[in-house]
């Protein structure tokens, strides 16, 4: 199997101040620690989400004023963001470039992506960072734009010692089985293998086959769980009861847009663990 990685220049680490970009960061940082990659910091400051509060024929009096003062907050709030990356890479002794832009965020992310193999970013943004049944308003539209995989942080410091790979054979399992053995090799961490069935019947052949792919991958030693039932449920259950710190999954079914945007597995993972959550 070819290590993704193989031609990678350098993993982009999207900064928005909150706990699980911080997260995502720290992952990352190891992971190009690793495999000798750049780490490109980028904090976009969201120029939309001003110019809604404070733009338009319906804007009150001085609000042309409170939207430069925010505008001044956010900038702010990037270099600082963007110095404790700078801090942390320098630690850890991986170069690293950071890059403060005002404008449209899903665009702006998208466009800093040639030669990068992988982004690691949060979940929530500003907008709804207090509320945890809900993603970033730009969480989705920076997702479906970019055709790297993304590290998403989770919401509690932890270290990463557990990785819960969810496989089913699919085009996105096979390229988070790429990913988790470099994962597993940068963290030294022990990982477990889960299927989930729709069946009894399933359960022999599945864990047949998986077992198989598994094994001519490029993962160290590993332990197989086979479980019945809904993915997203079983793939929760399983990290919990399993005492997993991050887990793995490949991002679409076979309508991708479909199925990402309407109740996906993904998207029921995304907004109910609190773990770090690794989508190929």
């Amino acid at each position: 199997m070819t290590s993704p990685y193989g031609s990678c220049q350098s993993v982009v680490v999207a900064q928005d101040h909150s706990l699980a970009s911080r997260t995502a960061a720290r992952l990352a940082i190891q992971v190009a620690r690793h495999r000798e990659l750049l780490v490109r910091g980028l904090y976009v400051v969201d120029e939309k989400l001003v110019t809604q509060r404070f733009a338009g024929p319906t804007a009150a009096p001085g609000a042309a004023g409170q939207a430069e003062l925010l505008m001044d907050h956010f900038r702010d709030e990037g270099q600082a963001a963007l110095h404790w990356l700078e801090v942390e890479c320098r630690a850890a002794e991986v170069p690293v470039q950071v890059d403060l832009q005002v404008g449209n965020v899903p665009g702006t992310i998208a466009a800093a992506m040639g030669g990068s193999c992988l982004l690691a970013m949060g979940k929530r943004g500003h907008v709804h960072a207090a509320d945890p049944d809900h993603l970033g308003h730009n969480f989705r539209a920076v997702a479906n734009r970019i055709e790297q995989p993304l590290l998403v942080g989770g919401d509690e410091q932890r270290e990463v010692r557990h990785l819960l790979l969810a496989y089913n054979g699919s085009r996105g399992a096979r390229g988070a089985l790429e990913h988790v053995a470099v994962f597993q090799k940068s963290l030294a961490a022990r990982l477990t293998v889960l299927v989930v069935t729709g069946g009894a019947g399933e359960t022999d052949e599945w864990a047949d086959r998986i077992g198989a792919e598994v094994t001519a991958s490029e993962v160290d030693e590993h332990a197989v769980a086979v479980r019945q039932g809904k993915p997203a449920t079983e793939i929760l259950a399983a990290a919990e009861e399993l005492g997993a710190d991050m887990i793995f999954c490949g991002r679409f079914s076979e309508e991708p847009g479909r199925e990402w945007m309407f109740g996906s597995t993904v998207d029921q993972i995304l907004t109910a663990t609190h773990l770090p959550l690794f989508i190929a």
